[in-house]
């Protein structure tokens, strides 16, 4: 989408993480890619398959699926 200023309000309307819940007897491991500062989005890896190559969500959806626990490796 090039109008960031219409995704922001179709971010906020639709409210991901609204739906989403909590599984903590869940996990997978995923490879964040990328991050949108205007609209507060990350973009993933994951190794599910083509479909999952890259995804992007808000940081209150990354939060709720997250659990509030997150790993980084640095060099």
């Amino acid at each position: 989408m090039t109008d960031v200023t219409a995704w922001k309000a179709k971010l906020a309307e639709t409210n991901g993480a609204a739906t989403l819940r909590k599984e903590k007897d869940q996990g997978h491991v995923v490879l964040i890619i990328g991050y949108n500062k205007e609209t507060n989005e990350i973009a993933f890896s994951d190794s599910w398959g083509e479909r999952y190559k890259e995804r992007w969500i808000t940081i209150p959806e990354a939060e709720l699926i997250s659990q509030q626990e997150y790993w980084v490796v640095g060099f």
